[in-house]
């Protein structure tokens, strides 16, 4: 038997329209709760940032920005002097240290929380971005851009990739406000090619493979030129001003060790296998494609079909979603150079570059590329169908927002920074400050501990000039390295077959501590 108020409800535009607010009311919600989780970060110990979300490498960033703050220059360790890091995250990083003195540890949390800042704004920005296409498409331009918001703050994977103490929110940022600055109608006045020189500039110091992007622009604009038969002045201008803005940067490269490229660059790409950079560009295109379960560890069985299947989906989603299509045609000045910048960062470093674990990170943009079209696109179903956005909000926060939390409450560190849990504890109890460590990886353990040497070469000319020379334990021992601590892998390559020299004075799960003889004092109970 049927209700006839239940029917009402069901039938009526009246209900359908008061159901509508319904997932708008949950995304909201969610990002409330998203918003609480990631700005309480700050409020955590130290230690714990440095586990999670912090990694590695960002250490170093953090290091240089330490040094510069104290007075010591662009140094790695107050002795090297460095080109291993993107400069404009460590100058904006900079005074946070000098306003906590340089203290190690009270720097963090303002660290995690300017992190933090820079990642809601990204996700505010890529929303806008998805309203100027779905406008431009002439599709529901705040329902594109809810989705576009929903898939930047609502989940893991954009709030792991924005907090690890590296560069990445800042690039995103930048390059998102650069497309939309680029995307809107070309302007001539002086003010209006200051203001794009002075973007670009600055997303070229913010990540230098950027550049790429400021080249790409150029040659839309070149095209543009010859389509239209005119010169576009205000298109060309920026361009040389960003080249000659980075020009100081790259000679200050030239004057550390005589390359262009940074040595963080270098040293990655002293082992380059294109089949296993291609494994990995797959996997990392899959992760932005279907950015809303996050990436599904490498230890899991089957874990590479599972990534690629999300991935598939992503784009099966992205391909079908919102027929009949919208208007075609769109792309204006910025996303036609994003796009082109995407399909030069996939030919980099899957063909030049030597470094397949940091492959999600280096093609991020390709996410800036794909959300606001995927927003448009499915914005027009979505709208015309509450209960499936409604749906589509609570697997959204299903599968991020619980994680998030044992993130933030829950002490979870699986794949967090074991170089803080096991290397850098180990040597902040049991290694005596006046020795010397040595490791390849240095990051966490140099940025807490004085006295550390990076023996990889990212931020190291001298290490990564041994490295390449397959001599690195003649660095070591130049250099009066008393500790190692390290991957047993990396272990072996530092001090070479059998250690000699150098006696074996502890383990972790993942590290091994090797002294050198003579020096045993080094190794405390």
């Amino acid at each position: 038997m049927t209700n006839p108020a239940v029917d009402a409800f069901s039938t009526s535009p009246e209900s359908r329209l008061r159901f509508a607010s319904v997932p708008r009311l949950a995304a909201g919600a969610m990002l409330g709760m998203i918003g609480f989780l990631v700005l309480s970060y700050p409020f955590r110990a130290p230690e714990d940032l440095a586990v999670t979300p912090l990694f590695d490498d960002g250490f170093y960033a953090l290091s240089v920005a330490r040094y510069m703050a104290l007075g010591h220059g662009i140094t790695i360790d107050g002795i090297h002097p460095t080109n291993g890091f993107q400069p404009l995250w460590v100058f904006l990083l900079s005074p946070i240290y000098a306003f906590v003195g340089g203290n190690r540890a009270a720097a963090l949390p303002w660290v995690v929380l300017f992190a933090s800042l820079i990642w809601a704004a990204f996700g505010i920005e890529l929303a806008r971005l998805a309203h100027d296409r779905a406008r431009s498409e002439g599709v529901h331009a705040r329902t594109a851009s809810a989705i576009a918001l929903i898939l930047a703050l609502g989940t893991v994977a954009t709030f792991r990739i924005c907090h690890t103490g590296m560069e990445t929110g800042l690039h995103l940022l930048l390059l998102t406000r650069a497309v939309r600055h680029l995307d809107a109608p070309s302007r001539q006045q002086p003010i209006d090619i200051a203001c794009t020189s002075v973007l670009l500039a600055l997303l070229c110091y913010a990540r230098l493979d950027a550049a790429l992007f400021v080249a790409a622009f150029g040659a839309y604009a070149a095209w543009e030129s010859l389509r239209t038969r005119s010169i576009v002045w205000s298109r060309f201008i920026p361009c040389g001003v960003a080249a000659l803005a980075l020009l100081p940067w790259l000679l200050y490269d030239l004057r550390i060790d005589g390359h262009l490229m940074p040595t963080s660059g270098r040293s990655e790409s002293v082992a380059i296998d294109p089949l296993l950079n291609a494994r990995a560009t797959l996997l990392g295109l899959c992760r932005w494609l279907f950015p809303v379960v996050y990436r599904i560890p490498y230890w899991v069985p089957l874990a590479t079909v599972v990534n690629v299947g999300l991935g598939a989906l992503g784009l099966a989603v992205l391909l079908r979603a919102g027929r009949p299509r919208p208007r075609l045609g769109v792309v204006n000045a910025g996303t036609a150079a994003l796009y082109i910048y995407v399909a030069l960062l996939v030919a980099f470093y899957t063909l030049a570059f030597g470094a397949p674990h940091f492959q999600e990170r280096y093609l991020a943009p390709a996410f800036v590329a794909i959300v606001p079209l995927f927003a448009s696109k499915c914005a027009p179903f979505l709208r015309a169908r509450p209960r499936v956005a409604l749906a589509a909000v609570a697997f959204v926060a299903i599968a991020n927002v619980p994680l998030l939390a044992i993130y933030r409450f829950g002490g979870f560190d699986r794949g967090g920074n074991t170089m803080y849990s096991e290397q850098t504890q180990f040597a902040l109890t049991h290694v005596d400050p006046a020795c010397t460590i040595g490791a390849m990886q240095s990051g966490t353990v140099g940025y807490f501990r004085d006295r550390v040497i990076n023996l990889d070469g990212k931020v190291n000319a001298g290490a990564l000039v041994a490295l390449q020379r397959k001599d690195l334990r003649s660095y070591v021992d130049a250099n009066g390295v008393d500790v190692v601590i390290d991957w047993p892998p990396m272990v072996r390559r530092i001090l070479g077959p059998g250690a000699t020299g150098f006696t074996r004075a502890g383990s972790s799960p993942a590290f091994e501590t090797w002294v050198r003889q003579g020096r045993e004092f080094c190794i405390r109970p």
